[in-house]
C-alpha cells in the first residue's frame, strides 16, 4: 500500500485531532471526581516541568560560567561531556542518547513502567552533558523528564493505567513548552513525535493544561526570549515566494539528510567499538570544541547573532559551523551524552537558512532572510522529526504570522522528500504499526 501524499498526511493530522476533541476520550466526558483528579495531575506535571526548566537552564549557566573561568581546560570539560555521562549511565542503569528516542521507546513499549527516578538519571546526565560542552538540545532532558512527571502523578491520583501513554506525551508536551516557552509547539511536538505520518490524537485536550502550566511557570522564572524574534516584515504570497518556499524544502530535505545519514553512521562506528567509542567521541568533541567553540553547548550565542544580521555570517563560515555541529551533535548524542535533538536541528535551520539567504541573493534571486530562515528551520523540523505542523507553529510563536504559508509550504516539501527518514530510531510509521507491536508484546508478555 503506498504511503500517503503530505497533502493527505496533514489533513488527517487535522482530523485526528478535531475528531478526538469531540470523542469520548477527553477529560470534558470523565467523571468530575476522576476528571478533576486528572486535571490535577497534569497541571502538577505542568509545574514540575516549568520548574525543571528553571533548574536546568540555571545549573548550566553556573556550568559554563565555571568553564569559561578556566579556558585552558575547556577541551578537558568537552572530553568529559561525553566519557562522564556514559560513565554514570552505565553506573545508575540508564538509557543515554537522545531524550526524545528514550520516551519513545517506552511509550510504544510500556508507557506505564517509565520511573522517575529514570528520568531524574537522564536529566542530570544531561545537565553534565550540556553543561561541560557537548552539544545537545535540552527539549531532550525536559521531554524526559515531563514524561516521567506526568507517569508519577497520574499513578498518585490513580489515574487509569490505560491512560499512561497520554500522560506520558502530555507530560513530554510540558517539557518542550517549558525549554522552548512555547506551549503551542509544545503540544504539538507530543501529538506528531510518535509516528511518521500519524498523529496521538487522544492526548491533545490533556496535553493543554500540562503545557499551558509548564509555559507559565517557565515564562515566570526564565528570561524573557531565548531565541530573538525577528523582525516582522509583510510579505506577499505570490508566484515567486511561493516557488521560493518550495525551493528551501528541497534544500532543507537534502541537509536534513546529511544530518540523519552523519548520526545513524556516527552511532553505528561508535558501537561497534564498544568502550573506546565514549574516549573517541569525547576526543573528537575537544578538538572540534576547541577550535570552534559556537559548535559545542545549546549555541544560543550563535544563532542569535545570526538571526540579528543573517547577511553578516558568510557562506563558507556557515557551511564550516553547520557541518561542526553536526559532527559535534552526532558524537555527543551518540557517543555516551545525553540530551535533545530538537534545538541542534533548529541551529542547523537557521545557520543554513542564512547562508541559503546568500546563496539565492548572489544568483540574482533576493529574498527576505527571514523568511527562508523560518522556512528552513520548519522545513529541517518536519524532515527530522517528522512533526510537519510543529515546526510551522515555532516559527509562528519565534519568527512571526507573515511566515507561517511559506513555512507551510517548505515543510510539506521537505516532508514529503523524507518521508521514509526520521532523526528518532524508535519512531513508528502509524497507530496501525503501534498497534500490531501492543499485540505482539500481549502475545508474548
Amino acid at each position: 500500500m503506498p504511503s500517503p501524499g503530505p497533502h493527505q498526511v496533514f489533513l488527517n493530522h487535522c482530523l485526528t485531532v478535531l475528531t478526538c476533541c469531540r470523542n469520548h476520550y477527553g477529560l470534558v466526558n470523565a467523571g468530575l471526581k476522576t476528571g478533576l483528579k486528572a486535571l490535577l495531575a497534569l497541571v502538577s506535571t505542568g509545574v514540575a516541568a516549568g520548574l525543571g526548566a528553571f533548574l536546568f537552564f540555571h545549573l548550566v549557566e553556573l556550568a559554563e560560567g565555571f568553564r569559561k573561568s578556566l579556558p585552558t581546560l575547556l577541551p578537558v570539560f568537552a572530553f568529559s561531556a561525553v566519557t562522564l555521562p556514559y560513565l554514570f549511565s552505565r553506573l545508575a542503569g540508564f538509557e543515554r542518547g537522545g531524550g526524545t528516542g528514550f520516551v519513545l521507546k517506552k511509550l510504544h513499549k510500556s508507557p506505564d513502567t517509565l520511573t522517575l527516578k529514570e528520568s531524574l538519571c537522564y536529566y542530570s546526565a544531561s545537565a553534565l552533558t550540556i553543561g561541560l560542552g557537548g552539544s545537545a538540545g535540552p527539549e531532550g532532558p525536559m521531554v524526559v523528564l515531563g514524561a516521567g512527571f506526568g507517569g508519577f502523578f497520574s499513578k498518585l491520583a490513580g489515574v487509569d493505567k490505560g491512560l499512561a501513554r497520554i500522560f506520558l506525551l502530555s507530560g513530554a508536551a510540558a517539557g518542550v513548552a517549558s525549554a522552548f516557552k512555547a506551549p503551542l509547539t509544545g503540544i504539538l511536538y507530543a501529538l506528531e513525535i510518535p509516528y511518521k505520518r500519524d498523529v496521538e490524537g487522544p492526548a491533545f485536550l490533556y496535553a493543554i493544561p500540562s503545557a499551558v502550566t509548564a509555559y507559565l511557570v517557565s515564562q515566570a522564572l526564565l528570561k524573557p526570549h531565548i531565541l530573538i524574534p525577528s523582525h516582522e516584515r509583510y510579505i506577499p504570497i505570490d508566484p515567486y515566494t511561493i516557488a521560493i518556499s518550495l525551493l528551501t524544502g528541497v534544500a532543507a530535505a537534502a541537509i536534513s539528510l546529511v544530518f540523519m545519514l552523519t548520526l545513524e553512521a556516527t552511532g553505528r562506528v561508535l558501537r561497534g567499538v564498544g568502550w573506546a567509542g565514549p574516549v573517541a567521541a569525547g576526543a573528537m568533541l575537544a578538538s572540534l570544541t576547541y577550535f570552534l567553540p559556537e559548535a559545542g553547548g545549546f549555541g544560543y550565542e550563535a544563532v542569535n547573532k545570526v538571526l540579528e544580521n543573517p547577511l553578516a555570517i558568510t557562506r563558507a563560515a556557515a557551511i564550516l559551523l553547520v557541518t561542526a555541529k553536526m559532527i559535534a551533535t552526532a558524537v555527543t548524542v551518540k557517543g555516551g551524552g545525553s540530551g535533545g535533538l530538537f534545538l541542534p536541528t533548529v541551529f542547523i535551520g537557521i545557520v543554513t537558512g542564512a547562508a541559503f539567504t546568500q546563496l539565492l541573493t548572489h544568483y540574482g534571486l533576493p529574498v527576505e532572510p527571514s523568511l527562508v530562515i523560518a522556512a528552513m528551520t520548519s522545513s529541517m523540523l518536519a524532515a527530522c522529526n517528522k512533526t510537519l505542523v510543529t515546526g510551522v507553529i515555532l516559527s509562528l510563536e519565534v519568527f512571526g504570522f507573515m511566515n507561517v504559508i511559506p513555512a507551510l509550504l517548505s515543510s510539506l516539501t521537505a516532508y514529503a522528500l523524507t518521508i521514509n527518514w526520521s532523526i528518532h530510531e524508535n519512531q513508528l510509521a502509524d497507530r496501525a504499526e503501534s498497534m500490531a507491536m501492543e499485540n505482539r508484546l500481549r502475545g508474548t508478555g
